[in-house]
Formats: C-alpha cells, structure tokens, sequence
C-alpha cells in the first residue's frame, strides 16, 4: 500500500505540470468561449467598455474580425497536404500587423517554467509574411485562456480581478448555462439552474440541477485556473493543498465546489428543496450524483 502511495503522489507531481502539454486541444471549445465572452461584453456597460479599448489597441473594428484572424490560419494548416508549423499571409497591413504582435522576435523572454513567454508570443516571424507556430496548442490558448490575459493586461484589469469579476457575471450565468441548456435539453423531468434555485431556498444553491427520475445530478462548475506555482512546486503536500482550496474549502472556511455539493444534499436530504417547492422529490429514495465541471485540464492529473 506505502508503495502505492508513493508512486501515486509521484505520478501527481509530474502529471500537473506535465498533463497540458501532453493533452490535444480543441479549439473548438476555445473559440466558443471567447465567442460567448465577446457577445457578453457588447450588452454589458462596463464591459462595452473594456471591449472597445481592447480591439482599439489592436486597430480593430469589430470581434468578429479577430476572432476570424485567430481561426483562418489554424484552419488552414489543418486542411493542408503537408504538415508544417508555417503559415503564409498574403500582403494585408491589418493581418500582418495583428500576426507581429503575436510573435517572440525581439521580445525580451526571460527564462520561465510555465512558458509563459511563448504562451504570450506563440509565433516566430521567419521571413516575409511566413510565421512559425512556436507551440500549436498555446495558439489555441489565445482563443480564450491566453486571450483572457491579452485582454487583462490591455485594459489594465488585474488578471485575478477580471477572473473574479467574471466568475458569476459570465462564466456561470452566460458560459456555464448555455451549455448546460444545450447539451441536456432533451434529458431530465426536471433542469434548474443555480439561479431559479436561489429563488426559491436564498442561498446554498448549487449551480446546475437535473432531475431523471429517482437520480439527481448535481453540478457545481469552477472556472479556476492552477497557478504555476503550485503546478512546478514538485510538493505533493503544497499540491493538494492548493487543489483543495479551489475544489473544498479556502483557507478562511469558505466551501467550494466539493463542500458545496455535500452541503446541497444535506439540504435536500432535509426536505429543504420540497418545502421550498424546488422539486418534489423523496429524498430517502433518491440516487446522487454530485460532478464538478472545471476549464483547467491541470485537474485531470493522474495520482
């Protein structure tokens, strides 16, 4: 058993900091969600804002124009004969200005254990209109993750501050919910939303709920990021440590997402959720199924 232990605390040590280079990334799911977060800043008014001063910088005028330079040339290397990390840009002075911005040549690039250099410039300009994709999969984190922090560091939003603000406003109430409402559209006698519980208990709601039945799925979702710090520590004690305050509990006793969830069944199990006229349900005969839906892949280590 001591020997598993250790093998597996081993495995998680190499895994966090391993498993996003390891994993394919769809850019799909990347460019949804900076879709999503464009269509929340233009009918937000502060965010309005935010999105006018970031396109400005980049001499852009609309969204839909940078979304469109951050696609058509991933796609056209997916559709191309021959693999190659180039990509050629005919002569177009807003593509080619838009390109040079994402590119290392001449940057000052300090040594970093999280790439972040190359996460931030993911091309090598190679010569006339040609660029090299340094790193595939941290272009496709400009789609969204790394987008995020152009746009913090553009608009002078402190990257923990825009995450927080965006926690509820966007990532749970616009992302969150118009996936959970496709995907399971057809699935379920009864789906409520964190927001539709609240109005009827007050708080302790968790944020997705589906009925099926005599099963109950319950889901809390966390738009956290592990930060490098933790992810390069190589402690499996600093590790867990750092987990459990983004998925249970924080150093000051605020629950998240695990203690969350217990604490919902609790509530149901008190019939809170029939008195309240939540959903009628006979909480002694019913199966639970808690699940946490996360953006960072760092949570899928091994170990």
């Amino acid at each position: 058993m001591g020997v598993l232990r250790n093998s597996q605390i081993h495995l998680l040590t190499v895994q966090v900091r391993n498993i996003e280079h390891e994993r394919f990334k769809d850019y799909v799911i990347q460019f949804l969600k900076v879709y999503y977060f464009f269509v929340f800043c233009e009918s937000h008014e502060k965010y309005s804002t935010h999105l006018k001063s970031f396109l400005s910088s980049l001499r852009l005028s609309s969204y839909t124009i940078y979304l469109w330079k951050l696609v058509n040339p991933y796609l056209k290397l997916m559709v191309n004969e021959l693999p190659s990390p180039k990509m050629y840009i005919d002569d177009n002075v807003e593509a080619l200005d838009f390109y040079d911005r994402l590119t290392i040549n001449g940057k000052i690039a300090a040594t970093d254990r999280d790439y972040k250099p190359i996460r931030q410039y993911p091309l090598f300009g190679a010569g006339k209109n040609t660029y090299v994709f340094l790193d595939f999969r941290f272009f496709v984190d400009k789609f969204y993750q790394g987008f995020l922090f152009d746009f913090s560091a553009i608009t002078k939003i402190l990257f923990g501050n825009l995450k927080t603000e965006m926690g509820s406003e966007f990532s749970e109430h616009i992302l969150f919910y118009t996936v959970m409402a496709k995907c399971f559209s057809g699935y379920g006698d009864i789906r409520l939303s964190g927001d539709e519980i609240k109005a009827k208990i007050g708080s302790g709601e968790p944020d997705y709920y589906i009925r099926q039945g005599s099963d109950v799925f319950l889901f809390e979702f966390k738009d956290v990021v592990i930060t490098a710090d933790i992810k390069y520590s190589g402690d499996p004690e600093k590790i867990k440590k750092g987990i459990s305050e983004k998925l249970e509990i924080t150093s000051d006793g605020k629950r998240k997402g695990i203690s969350q969830l217990l604490n919902t069944i609790k509530s149901i199990g008190s019939d809170l959720y029939k008195l309240k006229g939540v959903d009628h349900i006979q909480a002694d005969e019913t199966a639970f199924y808690p699940i946490i839906v996360h953006t960072d892949i760092t949570l899928e280590s091994y170990g």
